[in-house]
């Protein structure tokens, strides 16, 4: 406001600039938020991909065991947190660990059998039976011609 206002019509003229400047200040501010959240699009859409990918850990996901759970939160925290990330930032350290958890959730839980989990099974039942035979059963019946 540059001079005092004598009359009604001076009244009127002032009202009408202001509200022109308002429209503009409203336009300014507009194009201030489009630009702010042009900028901040890549954070929100990498937030939302956190979001599914993190939100699939629920009960159904997770391997049925007890032991199991206890045994694949405290492996991830300790392998990737404390040896892998330990020099790395906040944000890798928080949602690494996360994301881990849940893919080897989910490759556990699978109904599928891997290459894998079949190797360590045929690796694991040669171990077991050496002959081929249960260790109990491969003792030989006594001959009767020693009797």
């Amino acid at each position: 406001m540059s001079k005092k206002i004598a009359s009604y019509d001076e009244l009127l003229e002032e009202k009408a600039r202001l509200q022109e400047l308002l429209g503009l200040q409203k336009q300014a501010i507009n194009a201030s938020l489009g630009s702010l959240q042009e900028g901040v699009r890549p954070v929100t859409n990498g937030v939302l991909v956190m979001t599914r990918v993190l939100a699939r850990i629920g009960r159904r996901n997770r391997p049925t065991s007890p032991l199991l759970n206890v045994g694949l939160d405290i492996g991830v925290d300790m392998v990737l947190r404390r040896w892998i990330l330990r020099k790395a930032g906040w944000f890798s350290r928080t949602f690494v660990p996360l994301a881990a958890s849940t893919l080897l959730a989910r490759y556990l839980n699978s109904e599928k059998e891997t290459e894998l989990v079949k190797k360590l099974k045929k690796f694991f039942s040669k171990q077991a039976e050496p002959d081929g035979a249960p260790p109990d059963m491969a003792t030989t019946e006594p001959d009767e011609s020693n009797r």
